[in-house]
């Protein structure tokens, strides 16, 4: 769980700490996400952005605990990574300027199915999910570009995901990555 504290510190359980601060100006130019929408549909979050500071190694979210924050990353990558059943590992996304995290979420499954950390520091704008839920049940446009988006981010994380080595993934890696980019 995170907590956001009066002094605009949020700690997180473990090893997550950043400064909050309200988004000055228009960050729509840092993020690909921001900057694909319309300036109607980026009022609806504006007022509740908040800019902080991803740190490496922080945890942003861990498989099974439900999406507190989408980030938008305006520098800095963010690993999703899927953990198999007999413990290895798989990196199945790097997140950064042109893209976000946990926004699907949104769109109905509140639960991370993968666990996120960054991988090398930077800045993100971040809105709690319910929040962006709200403006996103509010804007067609919204919900457009985050399906199109969605469906871009899929698209390009399944071609990576040729197994390991030259070998064909297995059926339950094949599940896991189609959950996770639901």
């Amino acid at each position: 769980m995170a907590l956001i504290l009066a002094n605009g510190q949020m700690r997180r359980n473990g090893n997550m700490s950043a400064n909050l601060s309200n988004l000055q100006g228009d960050p729509r130019s840092a993020n690909g996400f921001l900057a694909a929408l319309s300036a109607d549909d980026f009022e609806f979050i504006r007022p509740h952005l908040r800019t902080i500071e991803l740190r490496q190694s922080d945890v942003l979210t861990l498989a099974g605990q439900p999406f507190e924050r989408v980030y938008m990353p305006h520098s800095g990558i963010i690993s999703v990574v899927v953990r198999l059943t007999d413990g290895e590992r798989i990196e199945i996304a790097m997140i950064g300027h042109d893209s976000l995290l946990g926004a699907f979420s949104t769109l109905g499954n509140l639960v991370s199915l993968a666990e996120a950390s960054v991988l090398l520091g930077g800045v993100a704008s971040v809105l709690d999910v319910e929040r962006f839920a709200t403006a996103a049940s509010r804007s067609a446009g919204l919900r457009a570009i985050l399906v199109r988006h969605g469906q871009a981010s899929s698209a390009s994380v399944r071609p990576s995901l040729s197994g390991r080595g030259n070998a064909p993934p297995s059926v339950l890696h094949r599940t896991s990555v189609a959950l996770t980019i639901r």
